[in-house]
C-alpha cells in the first residue's frame, strides 16, 4: 500500500504490529501552529528580560483543555531542563509548579519546593519555607516562575487569597524574575482582589480556534502526522 500522503518519518510505522501502532498514537506529540508559537517566543522572552525593580509578568488563560498546559510543558521541555555546568553550579532555569488546590501561602512554597527535589519540612514555619524558597531559586540560577492551575488560588478565603498573591509579589520582587500563571478565564479574578497585581501582570488569552485558514491547515498536519 502507498503512504505517500503521510510524512516520511511517520511512513514506517504503517508496517508495525497492531500493539506497536496503538502504542504510537497513545504518544505525546507536538504540532506547530501559530499562536502556539507565539506564546512560546513570549515565554522566551520574558525568561531573558534583564533583570529590574519591577518586572513584567504574563497570565495565559484559556478554556479547560485548549492547551494551555501543553504549551507551557513544551516550553519548560524547550527551555527549562536543568543542568551542571563545568564549574559545577546548578542551572535550573525554568521552575513549572502547580498552585494548591486552595488559597495557601505555605502550600505554595511547598508546591515550589517539590520541583526542586531537595528536603524541606512542611511542618516548618511559612518564613523558613520562604527562605528556602528564595535561596535556592538564587542557588539555582532560576530565570521563570511558571504556575499552572492559577485560578485556584480562587478558593479560600479572601485573606488567604491576599497572602498568597503578595507571597509571589514578594518572590518577583526579592529575584527579580518574571511569574508566568496559567489558568481558566477565572484567573482574571485573582488578580483583581488587589489593584497592585492587577497592575503587575498583562493577560493573553488563548481563544478557541475560529474556522479560518489557520485551522484547516492545523487538520492537514493531524492528517500527515
Amino acid at each position: 500500500m502507498n503512504f505517500e500522503h503521510i510524512q516520511k518519518e511517520f511512513q514506517e510505522i504503517m508496517g508495525a504490529s497492531n500493539e506497536e501502532r496503538l502504542a504510537f498514537l497513545n504518544q505525546p506529540r507536538w504540532i506547530n501552529y501559530p499562536l502556539a508559537n507565539r506564546i512560546l517566543e513570549t515565554l522566551r522572552g520574558l525568561m531573558e528580560f534583564p533583570a529590574r525593580p519591577r518586572m513584567p509578568n504574563l497570565l495565559l488563560v484559556g478554556d479547560s483543555n485548549n492547551g494551555k498546559t501543553t504549551i507551557i510543558r513544551r516550553f519548560f521541555e524547550m527551555h527549562g531542563q536543568g543542568y551542571v555546568d563545568a564549574q559545577n553550579q546548578v542551572f535550573k532555569p525554568v521552575i513549572l509548579a502547580e498552585a494548591p488546590p486552595s488559597a495557601n501561602e505555605k502550600a505554595l512554597y511547598v508546591s515550589i519546593l517539590e520541583r526542586f527535589w531537595t528536603p524541606y519540612r512542611a511542618s516548618d514555619s511559612v518564613a523558613k519555607l520562604r527562605y528556602q524558597v528564595v535561596h535556592l531559586f538564587r542557588e539555582c540560577h532560576v530565570k521563570l516562575l511558571l504556575i499552572d492551575e492559577f485560578h485556584s488560588l480562587l478558593t479560600g478565603p479572601p485573606v488567604k487569597q491576599r497572602e498568597a498573591m503578595n507571597a509571589l509579589k514578594l518572590l518577583c520582587n526579592e529575584l527579580a524574575i518574571p511569574i508566568v500563571g496559567i489558568g481558566t478565564h477565572e484567573a482574571v479574578r485573582v488578580l483583581h482582589t488587589d489593584p497592585q497585581h492587577a497592575s503587575r501582570f498583562d493577560v493573553l488569552k488563548l481563544s478557541l480556534w475560529p474556522l479560518d485558514k489557520e485551522f484547516q491547515r492545523l487538520l492537514a498536519y493531524f492528517t500527515a502526522s
